[in-house]
């Protein structure tokens, strides 16, 4: 029976999660026990991850610098960074108003934390054609800093995206068959490696909602520490009970309304010790599922 880990952050930017993510697996592979990293939604800035777009324009497709960094660390094949992680946000700043005024700069900053608007191409890959689709988001493009809505536009125009508007955008990024490509990833990584580390999306708990019925684990990782849940029962009923909306299921609520069973520092540079009592408690699970 595969075992798989959910990793979420508590934070919406730099929690650490592919860092520790990383570390996990190559602690456990010293133990003997194999994992897969799978990403199913990242998202990437072309301004603050201008080396990673540089390096998509390169590749021929879009890739961001939390798959890179599973890809270097790892030795993960192309085929297997694909299926890794199948969808992939670039985000752009917006154009900084002229003339600011307190009321422009206010609207300006809101608009700055929210992704959505952000969002200028999509990326969607299918897990067994193994075929990306791409989608230039109209609306957001045209708020762009001017340079690099051209080079967006520019790379968007070599891949075939489709221009289309954010409700249709974003309904397919929510639609069953992207949601069933998504299980199909997970379901063709877990036939290779059967164990699987699945980290999420910003602070969401879950990368998409079916998830939460497979995961036997949960770590919300914050910087410099882990907060492990080893029985994710206590932490569906949080959900399905309303106490955590699934509009907005963000991890800081989880750690609100449920205790985490263990807690554990985090070290600087390599996040996880040898000896690491959060890997020891994983390890017993692992074992005590197969039983």
């Amino acid at each position: 029976m595969a075992f798989i880990l959910l990793v979420s952050g508590l934070l919406p930017y730099d929690s650490g999660k592919t860092r520790f993510s990383i570390s996990f697996i190559k602690r456990m592979k010293e133990r003997g026990i194999e994992f897969a990293p799978y990403k199913p939604v990242s998202a990437h800035s072309i301004y603050t991850q201008a080396w990673s777009f540089e390096e998509s324009v390169r590749r021929g497709y879009l890739v961001g610098g939390d798959a890179l960094l599973y890809e270097k660390e790892l030795g993960l094949s192309e085929e297997s960074l694909l299926r890794m992680n199948p969808i992939d946000l670039l985000l752009s700043p917006l154009e900084p108003p002229n003339k600011p005024g307190p009321d422009k700069l206010k609207e300006y900053l809101k608009d700055m934390e929210n992704q959505l608007k952000m969002t200028a191409l999509i990326r969607i890959t299918g897990c067994e054609s193994g075929d990306a689709r791409y989608f230039l988001l109209e609306e957001n493009i045209e708020n762009s800093p001017r340079s690099m809505k051209e080079k967006i536009i520019e790379f968007a125009d070599r891949v075939g995206a489709r221009r289309v508007g954010l409700d249709e955008a974003f309904g397919e990024l929510a639609s069953s068959s992207v949601n069933k490509n998504l299980d199909r990833c997970l379901e063709s990584i877990k036939d290779e490696k059967k164990n699987v580390l699945i980290e999420s999306f910003s602070n969401s708990i879950y990368p998409y909602f079916s998830v939460l019925n497979k995961a036997n684990a949960l770590v919300i990782v914050a910087p410099g520490k882990a907060y492990l849940y080893n029985d994710t029962e206590p932490v569906r009923e949080a959900i399905y009970s309303g106490k955590i909306s699934t509009q907005y299921p963000e991890s800081h609520f989880l750690l609100s309304y449920v205790e985490p069973y263990a807690e554990e520092e985090l070290l600087f540079g390599e996040p996880l010790a040898e000896g690491s009592p959060l890997l020891e408690l994983i390890t017993r699970s692992i074992s005590s599922s197969m039983l």
